[in-house]
């Protein structure tokens, strides 16, 4: 099949490297392809962990609690500067 390529007049020679280079591509896409899907599934299991982590739940609420004290405490200091 290589022969009847280089040989024929019908394929131009700019288009014989890609041609040539499709089942690497093809492999390529494979590849990227199947890398994509194992991220995915990942991220999936990495959000479902996070999700069920009663840990987690309860580093939120602290951190929720925390930033609201700071509100408060800058609501504190800016007020007295507009009495």
């Amino acid at each position: 099949m290589h022969s009847k390529l280089t040989n024929s007049k019908s394929n131009p020679p700019s288009l014989l490297p890609t041609l040539l280079a499709y089942p690497q591509n093809s492999k390529l896409a494979t590849e990227i392809s199947l890398r994509n899907a194992e991220n995915e599934r990942m991220e999936r299991e990495i959000q479902r962990m996070c999700d069920t982590s009663e840990e987690l739940k309860e580093l939120e609420r602290k951190v929720r609690i925390i930033e609201e004290e700071r509100r408060s405490e800058a609501t504190e200091l800016v007020l007295p500067i507009y009495n």
